[in-house]
């Protein structure tokens, strides 16, 4: 064995010392060490940071294979789940837009379809039982042209007579001018022109024989060999001016209501249909649903007085309907210089210089009558003690005036209160008397400023009823004496004003021995 020399290693060590080579790296098996998932990120930031990573992480020296291939995968579903997200988020959109299209375009639609369909081009007027349908005047122009082309004859001679200059149409000497114009409508209008002037003594003739006509030219009332002789048709003629006449005589009906002309006059009023359309204010072409039917109405029953209880509807698609009852009047009431004619429904229809005959006789009292306008009865404030407020000395200027404005509006409500309960009175009494029958022989009808009601029956017995406390039950207990207890020859005051304490009524008659 060699001897070692002195300083050196022993080969053991040398065999041992590390090479200049890289090591190399050990894998580890995938089962021997336990694999653990995963942490999920703790908040939006990091979620938001690790979905926008674009490429895995570096993988650092050591790291096992399996890590490496789930990072890979997880970030695959990471880029596919944001890339299903992005394209979800990009249809939801373009769904949105779609249906906000559509839905702009049905609007459109809608809107356009309102304006064309739902035009006015007819009225129909009820009035009371009556029921006419007027159609507007722009509309009937449009459509007389085709009505008159339609109403031509369609025979060539009649076109060719009327067509022709008058000095060709020889006249017969013996027949006057003036009998060879018919008057309109009549038959010989609708018979052929050489049927109608051809003469009866033969002096056709003698002018064919002095001037004859060219070839082939056939002059009226002259019949000629080459021309042939004109066929008379009475019974076709006949026929047709009595299908004509029946057409006429056959009113037309649209929408259940007879079609009448502008100036129709509705029963029982004395206004025309087209007065109704141009208080109205309507025209060819307005839209239905644009149109305020209450001031409509109302004015209808202003500008109108005659008309009550109106109201105006629209019956789609194109008719507006006027609905109204005609003005009855019942009552004469005196307005200062004035009469004005009111109806039972209270409304003031016309106002005269003389009382109207044969109404009742109203008074109310202080009233204000305009013509179109329901009656209204006023009452008169009571005077407000000025002195008394001034004189107060505790009271500076401003409270003095406040006081005096203050007593001042409380007058004005109680008079205004007044007036109505008076009014309302009024209509109670009106309603009671037509409940028991006795205003077909009322003459006259009283309310007081004290709220003290009579009415005159028959114009022979006045009846005194008071206040409406138990109003029904004394117009009831009057109409009773009236008719049972009373006879027609009886004249005086009936006091049904007096109620006992027990609840009962007891009447006092006084007849007027005079």
């Amino acid at each position: 064995m060699a001897e070692r020399r002195k300083g050196s290693r022993p080969p053991e060590k040398l065999r041992s010392r590390p090479s200049c080579d890289p090591p190399l790296r050990r894998e580890a098996p995938a089962d021997s060490r336990p694999q653990t998932p995963p942490r999920p990120p703790k908040n939006r930031a990091q979620r938001r940071a690790k979905g926008k990573r674009s490429s895995p992480p570096p993988s650092r020296p050591g790291a096992y294979t399996g890590q490496r291939e789930e990072i890979a995968e997880r970030t695959i579903r990471l880029r596919n789940k944001r890339a299903q997200g992005q394209m979800r988020r990009r249809r939801r959109r373009r769904r949105l837009m779609h249906v906000a299209l559509v839905t702009i375009g049905l609007i459109a639609c809608m809107v356009f379809s309102l304006k064309v369909l739902f035009q006015v081009n007819g009225v129909r007027i009820d009035l009371g039982e009556s029921s006419v349908y007027y159609q507007l005047p722009q509309l009937a122009a449009e459509s007389s042209p085709a009505s008159g082309s339609q109403s031509q004859p369609a025979d060539s001679g009649s076109q060719a007579a009327s067509s022709a200059p008058p000095e060709e149409t020889p006249v017969p000497e013996s027949q006057p001018a003036a009998d060879s114009a018919s008057a309109p409508g009549s038959a010989a209008q609708s018979a052929p022109a050489s049927d109608a002037a051809e003469p009866a003594d033969g002096t056709a003739d003698q002018a064919a024989d002095t001037e004859p006509p060219a070839a082939g030219v056939g002059v009226a009332g002259v019949v000629r060999e080459d021309q042939p002789a004109p066929t008379e048709q009475p019974d076709s003629s006949a026929a047709q001016s009595g299908a004509a006449s029946s057409a006429s005589t056959t009113p037309a009906t649209r929408q259940g209501a007879t079609v009448v002309q502008a100036d129709y006059q509705l029963p029982d009023v004395s206004y025309t249909v087209a007065q109704v359309v141009e208080t109205m204010g309507v025209s060819l072409g307005d839209h239905l649903l644009e149109m305020d039917l209450e001031a409509m109405a109302q004015t209808l029953e202003q500008q109108l007085p005659w008309l009550e209880n109106v109201r105006v509807r629209y019956r789609l698609p194109n008719t507006l309907v006027v609905q109204a009852d005609p003005a009855h009047p019942r009552y004469a009431l005196a307005s200062e210089d004035q009469w004005a004619t009111v109806s039972s429904r209270l409304k003031v229809l016309q106002l005269d210089s003389q009382q109207p005959q044969g109404l009742v006789s109203l008074d109310a009292g202080k009233a204000a009558v305009q013509v179109g306008q329901q009656l209204v009865l006023q009452t008169d404030p009571e005077p407000v003690d000025e002195a008394a407020i001034l004189g107060q000395e505790d009271l500076s200027n401003e409270e003095k005036t406040a006081a005096l404005e203050k007593a001042r509006q409380e007058a004005q409500t109680a008079a205004q209160e007044a007036s109505n309960q008076r009014m309302e009175s009024l209509r109670l009494l009106l309603q009671t008397l037509d409940k028991w029958n006795l205003s077909a022989d009322v003459t006259s009808v009283t309310v007081a400023d004290d709220m003290e009601m009579q009415f005159g029956y028959q114009g022979r017995i006045q009846v005194l009823v008071g206040t409406s406390n138990q109003l029904d039950y004394k117009i009831q207990f009057s109409a009773e004496i009236l008719a049972h207890q009373l006879s027609a020859s009886d004249r005086g005051t009936l006091d049904s004003s007096n109620i006992l304490s027990s609840g009962e009524l007891q009447p006092v008659f006084s007849r007027d021995i005079s």
